[in-house]
């Protein structure tokens, strides 16, 4: 019998715990390289329409990851490197492999997010599609909202709606690829997936999280049932958790699975909550461990199946280090080197407040203290005034409000502190 899951938001307002399973691992292992890949390139997957979807104001899970993501592929070149793939047009047959009709009409009915969480599975479909196909050799999907949580409450889970990636699993099945790995190093456990295939002998499942965080599951004790008996892997890394544990964990659990499992097609739940500073996570992992877990993965790919990954975004909440993360991931299936002081100093630039292409950013937590923003153009007359309610996470799009080209004053009201003024100029 499984462990239920709990409420996430009620782990929202609690401190990750610590306890738990010792660290595994102390020594990094050299980087490894992916083996032998070809000129097909890496699809890429992202609608505007995925940033339309809000489940509150000030909610973490904004469309503020996607948006960062977008200007950190641009910044980096990477988005010149990928190739984009279309969605399929229609999901619901295949959602529907894992979710109950119920379950579809009610997420369906919720307005915007509805449609956004269709989209979303269609993207990664797409993706799917376009690596069986040879199209692409491998493929990251920017998508939101996140799958790996959901189940068939027909409401949100955790951020959740549809099982992206359990979805993608069933349809790279009737693509003709019959055994599929599914790799999660999301800091939550993707309760969700392991409960689309726990009695399944097709799907190997490997998670690494924070057992004690949201939804609760995760135990390592818990490892499949009847076809699927094995082949559900769990592993619980402490708060705290570094590089070296990690990797460990790929090295003595997942490689030695996979191997003897033989995947005919990878999917990755991308999540990057597990990196530092996370704001809903509290391991330590660095970009570096991304860019490593990426070519082990792909190692394992062309090992076994003709280096057939799809990568879709899960959790990550710190946008620039989500941005930076994902910068290093996109790259490495690239089979392309990330300036990795390039990465750091657009981190660490991103993570002062400012104003940059049109966006004011309110790094870490101080755009919850803002009561206002105003803009002013040269002449001191009020262009628009943003309220607090409207201010959802920390960055604040100007390009959407209609100006006229020239100078800009930007002011930011703070509750109990001195008012900040940045510069904006609009281009002809």
């Amino acid at each position: 019998m499984k462990k239920q899951p709990l409420d996430r938001r009620s782990f929202l307002l609690k401190a990750s715990s610590t306890a738990g399973v010792a660290a595994i691992g102390h020594t990094l292992p050299s980087p490894v390289s992916a083996l032998g890949h070809d000129t097909k390139g890496t699809g890429y997957v992202y609608d505007a329409l995925y940033e339309e979807h809000v489940i509150d104001d000030g909610h973490p899970e904004s469309p503020d990851r996607l948006e960062e993501i977008r200007l950190s592929m641009k910044a980096s070149g990477l988005n010149a490197k990928v190739t984009p793939s279309a969605p399929i047009e229609d999901p619901f047959p295949f959602i529907r492999r894992i979710h109950t009709q119920n379950h579809i009409d009610q997420v369906d009915q919720i307005p915007t997010t509805g449609a956004v969480a269709k989209q979303a599975v269609a993207g990664v479909l797409g993706a799917v599609k376009a690596v069986s196909e040879g199209e692409v050799r491998n493929a990251f999907c920017a998508i939101r909202p996140p799958g790996h949580h959901a189940h068939n409450s027909g409401r949100e889970e955790g951020f959740c709606y549809y099982a992206n990636v359990a979805v993608a699993a069933r349809y790279a099945q009737l693509l003709g690829h019959a055994k599929i790995l599914i790799i999660d190093w999301d800091y939550h456990h993707g309760n969700g997936t392991q409960d689309a295939f726990y009695n399944d002998g097709s799907v190997l499942f490997f998670s690494t999280h924070d057992s004690s965080a949201y939804p609760g599951t995760g135990d390592e004790n818990y490892t499949g049932e009847g076809e699927g008996a094995g082949l559900n892997i769990n592993v619980h890394l402490p708060c705290g958790a570094t590089d070296a544990d990690m990797i460990a964990a790929w090295d003595q659990m997942l490689i030695p699975a996979a191997r003897a499992f033989g995947p005919d097609f990878i999917l990755i739940s991308a999540g990057f909550d597990s990196r530092q500073n996370d704001t809903l996570g509290c391991f330590d992992l660095t970009d570096w461990c991304f860019a490593e877990m990426t070519r082990k993965a792909m190692a394992l790919a062309d090992e076994f199946c003709e280096g057939r990954i799809v990568s879709a975004l899960e959790g990550g909440y710190n946008v620039t280090g989500l941005a930076s993360a994902v910068v290093n991931h996109v790259g490495t299936l690239l089979n392309h080197e990330v300036d990795i002081e390039w990465a750091r100093t657009r981190y660490r630039a991103y993570n002062k407040a400012g104003m940059r292409d049109g966006l004011l950013h309110l790094p870490g937590v101080s755009w919850q203290n803002v009561d206002e923003v105003l803009v002013h153009d040269a002449a001191g007359r009020r262009v628009t005034r943003i309220p607090r309610r409207q201010i959802r996470g920390p960055i604040i799009d100007l390009r959407k409000r209609s100006m006229s080209p020239g100078l800009y004053i930007t002011t930011v009201a703070y509750r109990g502190q001195s008012p900040q003024r940045y510069r904006y100029h609009v281009a002809q």
